[in-house]
């Protein structure tokens, strides 16, 4: 480590802290030399002023506070260009129409920069006089989503629209949290920017200050986005089953065609006829109360069963199954169904448990794969919804039902910058869609995909593709697909989640096999367990996550 002399420079950089910087001790001696070296701690929103720096560290001390001074990294701050933000003609009067993008954004820069200085001199004052943790906390989730919005709006890649949207929820957030601080707070125009009053008359200031407060302490204004998590807990059932089989379940937008959470996973076992888990309960998290809501909110559940592939062509043909000695077992979809679950949601009350049945369609025709054909096929479940601002305050609130915790099953995007910071997920989904295996003078039919990760080097990386089930997270070294019976262009509807490696990897790739599943004869057999076909899809390339968002192999 190279140590910094102060030196005053000819133009001081002014930096504003974007993560916390807590060194495990305040000082670090190094043995080559007599010296210390004296770290700067600081809490994210702070403002420092750089001295020197060399390589990935930087010397300086507080803006506000030149006394204090000492080392820190570089990665934890960005700096702030000044100059871009002084221009006073970028101030808005009343009433303007106008918008300028590019004006628009530096006095946006300029409110959020000043807003994020007050913020932090005020939780410095308070939290020495006694700020509860929650509600430090809660303050410094505001400050990180202000700096969140800052880097949306340097990076220069934001559209008209969505920048005069953005003015009006950053607004509102300013507004609300200086209100709660107790800090003095402007007065806006209609769009949300702040009003110059060296033009307006007594009057008139004081009725836009009443309209704000007004604005400030109704209802709507001061709501705390709720979020929902749905429990469900499934009651243990015998489907009849000669084989073992597996029921996924999900949340569907039926409106958009696509699944809003990630699937969880139960399987049954036939030896014995009961689902094989210590837990068979979930909670799906990260929605919100208007999703809940809407008409399009499903459940939505898939029966596959892991049997040989010629038990589902004797059914269709009508003839007795002839298998050849240890047969491969293959998962085959049997059954799905749906529930919709916004009537179900509507009246219930925080915490109440409704007993819900949900009935399945046969995707073929199920009798051979069943001991007692002429049973019905269905699931009975339990549901409840809990609500509160966050999965913590909800969890203080309900202990009882978070103990112990059941496994979480996510959202396939996180909507909020807090869900994102403290999610940290490392992954990718992948959807296979549909297929098409009809040839020139024959059809391949019975085809199974097989998938799994290599490096740049050609070697297979382990743990890559992850299911969730009711008692844990399962990591495994490769997914294999469902197989359609007879069908040469099988539409398989599968999302395949991918975890990332933690080390880096300049390129990452999934190889795709393709097999024929079929054993009524040996060489059909012999056929099956070699590969006819391959193919490359690229997950990561020269460091960086490939941006295609579909693919033709």
């Amino acid at each position: 480590m190279q140590f910094f002399s102060p030196k005053e420079p000819d133009s001081p950089v002014i930096c504003i802290a974007i993560c916390n910087f807590i060194p495990p001790s305040s000082s670090l001696s190094i043995p080559s030399t007599s010296k210390a070296s004296n770290f700067l701690p600081f809490y994210v929103g702070e403002r420092l002023q750089i001295i020197s720096h060399c390589d990935n560290w930087c010397f300086g001390h507080f803006e506000a506070d030149s006394t204090q001074t000492g080392i820190f990294p570089s990665n934890f701050i960005e700096p702030i260009d000044e100059n871009l933000l002084n221009d006073e003609d970028d101030v808005r009067r009343f009433s303007s129409s106008t918008f300028d993008s590019v004006k628009e954004s530096k006095q946006l820069l300029l409110e959020i920069t000043e807003t994020l200085k007050a913020w932090w001199k005020f939780l410095k004052k308070d939290y020495s006089r006694g700020l509860l943790d929650s509600d430090f906390q809660q303050y410094e989730d505001s400050i990180k989503e202000l700096i969140l919005t800052r880097k949306r709006i340097l990076s220069g890649n934001i559209p008209t629209e969505e920048l005069k949207e953005l003015r009006h929820t950053t607004a509102k957030k300013i507004d609300l949290g200086s209100h709660r601080m107790g800090l003095s707070m402007p007065i806006r125009d209609e769009a949300s920017r702040i009003l110059r009053i060296d033009n307006l008359s007594v009057i008139s200031s004081y009725r836009e200050h009443e309209k704000a407060y007004s604005k400030i302490i109704s209802d709507n204004f001061n709501e705390i986005p709720q979020l929902s998590i749905l429990f469900i807990n499934l009651n243990q059932i015998d489907f009849n089953f000669l084989y073992d089989c597996e029921l996924t379940i999900l949340l569907w937008d039926n409106d958009s065609k696509k699944a809003l959470t990630e699937s969880m996973i139960f399987k049954w076992d036939r030896k014995l006829k009961k689902f094989n888990h210590q837990s068979l309960s979930g909670m799906f998290v990260g929605l919100n109360v208007a999703e809940l809501m809407k008409e399009s909110f499903e459940l939505t559940a898939t029966i596959t069963v892991s049997a040989p592939i010629d038990i589902a062509l004797s059914a269709l043909n009508g003839k007795p199954a002839k298998i050849i000695g240890d047969p491969i077992c293959v998962r085959q979809p049997l059954a799905q169904g749906s529930l919709k679950l916004a009537d179900k949601l509507k009246d219930i009350l925080d915490k109440e448990k409704r007993e819900l049945r949900l009935s399945f369609k046969p995707l073929m025709q199920i009798e051979k794969f069943k001991s007692n054909r002429k049973s019905e096929l269905f699931i009975e479940f339990t549901i409840q919804r809990l609500t509160g601002p966050s999965i913590e305050e909800i969890e203080i609130r309900h202990p009882e039902i978070f103990n112990p915790k059941p496994i979480s099953i996510l959202r396939l995007n996180p909507t909020t910058a807090k869900e994102i910071m403290e999610e940290n997920r490392n992954e990718i989904y992948l959807k296979l869609g549909g297929s098409d295996f009809h040839g020139g003078k024959y059809s391949d039919k019975n085809i199974e995909v097989y998938f799994k990760v290599y490096d740049d080097e050609g070697n297979p990386k382990s743990g890559c593709f992850v299911t969730t089930t009711p008692d844990k997270i399962e990591y495994k070294d490769f997914y294999r697909s469902c197989v359609y019976c007879s069908e040469d262009r099988p539409i398989f509807n599968e999302m395949i989640k991918i975890s990332l490696p933690s080390i880096l990897t300049k390129d990452l790739h999934l190889r795709i096999l393709y097999y024929h599943r079929r054993t009524s004869d040996k060489s059909e057999k012999d056929k099956s367990v070699k590969p006819f076909a391959v193919s490359w899809l690229r997950l990561i390339y020269k460091g960086v996550l490939e941006k295609s968002t579909s693919d033709e192999l």
